[in-house]
């Protein structure tokens, strides 16, 4: 077994060191986001994070896909945070979890830089700065090199001024997060994807909240996607479980997916697929007549 591109599963002493890490990571966010002022929240969420459960303002699950060796790295952003997000998660959280923990981390080949310079992202008809805000990588990933292209490399001082060699693209970007999409970033019609940590818990210490939201995907809105979603999903639940935790796939607004598609998607997640208890249920305006189709389908996939 591999953790990205370097083996790093010598055995349980060394999966406890990760979960541990991770556990003081959770820890560290869950404490800065309940200590924030209403004040403070308002600096760093738009209205409507701003009044969700704190589950879903957390991060830590993008660096756990990360920790797991799924993703090549995560930028400690959301499209919900404004600008100021960014410089406050990664003195509050990234940079001091990442300084008790630097010994082993950058052994592993983990890192942690701040990107201080802007990053912009083209997509069909906008173009979007992600600079400002933390990345966390692996780099012994194979994309190592693609990370640090996109988030490394400063470039002119306006895109209006760059080439067509250094211009970064919606594509680049969810490549880099080890995702391949076939839409672009402002192609995303609300169809989405979600990857829940499963026992709370275990992850926040408490069971106030539901779940937590790990990874956000946007852009799902081909059928195309599907497979692609279906693949990293089973990659990432397969790595958490090597760590305790355990993934639950949400798609949204799946009702409006084609039957084929949506099966597709879900043929790889065999641990919750079943007519009593499979993750479709948690969909629940799937109605009866679409669910049986896609329970015959994955039957025949």
């Amino acid at each position: 077994k591999t953790l990205g591109h370097k083996p790093l599963c010598k055995g349980p002493a060394l999966n406890r060191k990760i979960r541990n890490v991770l556990h003081d990571l959770f820890t560290t966010e869950w404490q800065w986001l309940q200590n924030l002022s209403s004040r403070e929240e308002a600096k760093l969420f738009n209205d409507r994070l701003r009044k969700s459960p704190l589950n879903h303002k957390f991060r830590g699950g993008e660096i756990a896909l990360v920790l797991f060796g799924v993703n090549a790295c995560v930028l400690c952003i959301h499209p919900g945070f404004v600008d100021k997000y960014g410089p406050e998660y990664y003195k509050n959280v990234m940079s001091p979890w990442y300084d008790r923990h630097k010994t082993f981390l950058s052994e592993q080949g983990f890192t942690v830089e701040y990107i201080d310079h802007p990053v912009f992202v083209a997509g069909q008809s906008i173009m979007l700065d992600y600079g400002g805000a933390a990345v966390f990588m692996n780099t012994n990933s194979p994309k190592i090199d693609l990370v640090t292209q996109i988030f490394k490399n400063k470039r002119g001082p306006a895109p209006f001024l760059w080439s067509g060699e250094e211009m970064v693209t919606w594509h680049d970007m969810m490549d880099c997060f080890s995702f391949k999409t076939t839409c672009e970033g402002d192609q995303a019609s609300g169809s989405g994807a979600e990857y829940h940590f499963q026992f709370p818990r275990q992850v926040f210490g408490n069971d106030a909240v539901c779940c937590s939201p790990c990874l956000e995907i946007k852009t799902l809105v081909d059928p195309l996607d599907a497979d692609a979603l279906g693949e990293h999903f089973h990659k990432s639940y397969s790595a958490a479980t090597q760590f305790g935790f355990y993934l639950e796939l949400v798609i949204q607004h799946q009702q409006d997916w084609p039957d084929d598609a949506l099966a597709r998607a879900w043929s790889t997640v065999d641990e919750w697929i079943n007519e009593e208890n499979g993750a479709l249920y948690d969909c629940p305006q799937l109605g009866n007549d679409k669910f049986n189709r896609i329970i015959h389908l994955l039957h025949e996939i």
